[in-house]
């Protein structure tokens, strides 16, 4: 009998004209924001590359040799932005965008 009434009540709720306008509703606005996001993540992505042509130029001009990047370190490594991103924000901006991987400071000799 409750299989019935559940059955009942989740056909009239999807055949309702609310269900329908708020699905459309949602698919529209999921579609602005994607559309609104590929901007934003296109420019990101710019961004992204740029420091990473930026880093690997002084990573060349720096390193010559093997040692000399084993003693001083890779330098600035930057986080690729998500491309998800317009789904869910995650917390992306409390995350760093770079970390710094240099050891060029003198170290201590004990």
């Amino acid at each position: 009998m409750i299989f019935h009434i559940v059955k009942r009540e989740l056909y009239d709720h999807l055949s309702s004209l609310r269900f329908a306008l708020t699905t459309l509703l949602i698919l529209v606005l999921m579609i602005v924001n994607a559309v609104v996001s590929l901007g934003e993540y296109k420019q990101r992505m710019g961004e992204y590359r740029g420091q990473v042509a930026w880093s690997r130029n002084g990573l060349k001009s720096r390193c010559t040799t093997l040692y000399r990047l084993a003693l001083r370190g890779p330098g600035h490594l930057y986080k690729k932005p998500s491309p998800l991103s317009f789904c869910a924000d995650g917390g992306e901006k409390f995350l760093l965008d770079e970390v710094h991987g240099n050891t060029e400071r003198p170290t201590r000799r004990w």
